[in-house]
């Protein structure tokens, strides 16, 4: 059974069974390339420990680390080979032991899994085709994180974070 959420205020989702609090963020940069302490000082400011980052134009993929003495950050990010799209996650200096597994599928999507408290977080960041691009593209995307939602062990809490470019609606192409 899958544990129960309430939203006491706007940004927070608080999950039934988490001891520890945990703020996660997404973002879309439009280029991380120069950025990147402009974000962690912006994460810093809003206490955020866990960030998806959408169109971070960085090829490949790799790890970072960024900050300042006080205030550090892990990047993991995924991204092609002609630098376009990208995606990446954060995660504050605190809570990098315990994440435990990190999957890189494409410059669209990629994924950590995060040990909190007693529970295991799977924390997408996705970066969908925007508007304009080929429906196969969308399509494409949507079954690809459906597919591998449906292969996170049952009991785990999944999270998908970014830039979906979906619009709201019922014909939206997303449900």
């Amino acid at each position: 059974m899958a544990p129960s959420t309430q939203q006491p205020r706007q940004g927070v989702l608080k999950i039934s069974g988490l001891n520890s609090s945990l703020r996660i963020a997404t973002v879309n940069v439009d280029s991380m390339r120069g950025r990147s302490r402009e974000v962690v000082a912006m994460l810093g400011r809003r206490r955020v420990e866990v960030c998806s980052v959408q169109e971070v134009r960085y090829s490949n993929g790799g790890t970072k680390i960024y900050g300042s003495d006080n205030e550090k950050y892990k990047f993991w990010w995924s991204g092609g080979g002609e630098g376009r799209a990208g995606v990446r996650i954060l995660v504050k200096e605190e809570w990098v032991e315990s994440v435990i597994e990190v999957i890189r599928w494409d410059d669209r999507m990629m994924k950590i899994k995060l040990v909190v408290g007693e529970k295991v977080l799977n924390i997408f960041s996705v970066y969908a085709p925007r508007q304009g691009r080929p429906d196969e593209e969308k399509e494409e995307v949507r079954e690809k994180l459906s597919d591998i939602i449906s292969e996170v062990s049952r009991g785990d809490i999944v999270i998908v974070a970014g830039d979906i470019n979906a619009h709201i609606g019922r014909d939206n192409g997303w449900i």
